[in-house]
C-alpha cells in the first residue's frame, strides 16, 4: 500500500471536494439541531431527545471546523 498516494488523494479530497455548499449545509444542520434542542428543552419529558439534538449539533459543527481547518492547512 502506497501511503504517499493515499495521503495525496485524501488531501485532494479534503481541499477540493469541500465546496461552498457543504459548509452551508453543515452549518444549517447544526443550527437546526441546536434549535430543536432548545425547543425540546421546553418540554420536560424530552430531555433525552434534547441531549441527542445537542450532540448532533456539536458533531456537525465539529465536522465543519475540521473541514475548514484541513482545507486551510492542506491548500
Amino acid at each position: 500500500m502506497d501511503f504517499a498516494a493515499v495521503w495525496e488523494k485524501t488531501a485532494f479530497l479534503l481541499t477540493h471536494v469541500t465546496v461552498f455548499e457543504l459548509p452551508l449545509v453543515l452549518l444549517g444542520t447544526a443550527a437546526a439541531a441546536y434549535g430543536l434542542a432548545r425547543i425540546l428543552d421546553k418540554h420536560n419529558a424530552r430531555a433525552r431527545e434534547a441531549r441527542l439534538a445537542r450532540r448532533v449539533a456539536a458533531a456537525y459543527a465539529g465536522l465543519l471546523a475540521f473541514l475548514i481547518l484541513a482545507r486551510f492547512l492542506l491548500s
